[in-house]
């Protein structure tokens, strides 16, 4: 008896979640975007080496750029005009995030660490063969996953810049005045009258011989470390230092970068097969007009 009353209880649950996701998936893009415009419009929002991803993608036909999972509220909007390209989990938040990314123009594809490894040996050679069939994709991908550790950069998006012979950037979006939630990964809404950067910084080029392990775990450290020095620069300039100890850092890690993003050479080692890539553009026009002029400003500062 006991267990027919369990049963029944979940079917209960069930039959009334599912209308309430149902409801709140075709509600929240509108009510996000109504919410983020505020955000934005009321507070000082700075771009920094945003035209980077113009340049890349024109330059090479496509790239692949990584950020920490802490910041996909944010995404939808703050990326909105790149005409991205990304990943969710499939799961019940997956949809809420995949609806809210939809709307906002980025093309989704379901899969995720919280998957089985059979759904990831899926995925990655669905995004890999999308990329080589379709030029100009940009895909920004949490590359910690969406289930830790948090500040961990996983293998997944390094391999399909290193199949595709794509560029990869390193992405932070951060504000100083935010709602922080208790997942693991610390994730935050953006509250309005705030002061919100956007920095991107590289290329990076995966190693042609990182078919070989310990070439792929050598670049993934410092690949990861690399994001931990963006995130620390972007929060310096905020004025959000977090105290000791660091979450996420590892003990003993001190920064490196000082001043200014450091500016890493536009081109390849000789013989990387990332030379040999095409120029593309966005599909939309709006994104065109935006990859073209960051392409004459950069044009201009070299």
């Amino acid at each position: 008896m006991p267990r027919r009353k369990t049963r029944f209880k979940r079917r209960f649950k069930r039959a009334l979640t599912r209308p309430l996701l149902i409801c709140v998936r075709r509600l929240l893009p509108t009510l996000y975007g109504l919410y983020m415009r505020l955000v934005y419009l009321t507070s000082k929002v700075e771009h920094i080496d945003t035209d980077l991803l113009w340049w890349l993608r024109e330059r090479y036909g496509g790239l692949v750029g990584i950020m920490w999972h802490q910041e996909v509220f944010m995404v939808a909007w703050s990326f909105r005009q790149y005409e991205g390209h990304t990943l969710a989990a499939r799961s019940d938040f997956g949809d809420l995030v995949t609806a809210m990314l939809e709307r906002n123009g980025f093309i989704v594809f379901r899969g995720g660490s919280t998957g089985s490894r059979t759904r990831r040996a899926v995925v990655l050679p669905e995004m890999i063969r999308h990329m080589r069939e379709f030029p100009g994709v940009a895909y920004g991908i949490t590359c910690d996953g969406s289930n830790g550790p948090a500040y961990r950069v996983k293998e997944g998006a390094i391999k399909i810049a290193h199949v595709t012979h794509k560029p990869m950037i390193l992405s932070r979006t951060w504000c100083k005045r935010r709602i922080e939630l208790k997942g693991w990964d610390r994730a935050v809404i953006p509250l309005p009258f705030n002061h919100i950067v956007q920095a991107f910084a590289g290329p990076y080029f995966v190693p042609s011989d990182a078919d070989d392990p310990e070439v792929l775990e050598t670049f993934r450290q410092h690949l990861e470390n690399e994001l931990l020095e963006l995130t620390w620069w972007v929060h310096e300039r905020i004025g959000d230092q977090p105290p000791e100890p660091r979450r996420g850092y590892p003990a003993g890690w001190a920064p490196r970068w000082k001043g200014k993003l450091p500016q890493l050479p536009f081109e390849p080692p000789a013989g990387h097969p990332a030379l040999s890539q095409e120029r593309a553009e966005p599909v939309r026009p709006a994104a065109q007009r935006r990859q073209a002029a960051a392409v004459v400003r950069q044009q201009a500062a070299t």
